[in-house]
């Protein structure tokens, strides 16, 4: 298996830093060849404000109360979940001390 090329990330799954490299210069001139918008472009314009733009790292404040909404709701839904939240919890704080 040789690194440094974008087969090797692709067929083989390697994550080293030189594969990745490799795979990110394929990947932005394949784009580019077909007259697309680079990607972190692309989902800036694409992707919606919301809830699962926050599980995908997004910290803004329209994202962080679409999220905490959203928790809110399922909470209320099904209290189920808020037990086995709060026993998950409980076991971390356990496994910490």
């Amino acid at each position: 298996m040789r690194h440094g090329k974008y087969s090797t990330y692709s067929n083989h799954g390697c994550r080293c830093d030189a594969c990745r490299e490799a795979w990110n210069e394929y990947y932005t001139s394949y784009r580019r060849a077909r007259g697309q918008k680079p990607l972190a472009q692309y989902h800036a314009e694409t992707m919606r404000h919301g809830p699962t733009r926050y599980r995908k790292g997004c910290r803004c404040d329209v994202c962080r109360g679409a999220s905490a909404r959203q928790k809110a709701e399922q909470r209320a839904r099904n209290p189920e979940y808020v037990a086995r939240e709060l026993a998950a919890k409980k076991a971390k704080r356990r496994a910490a001390a």
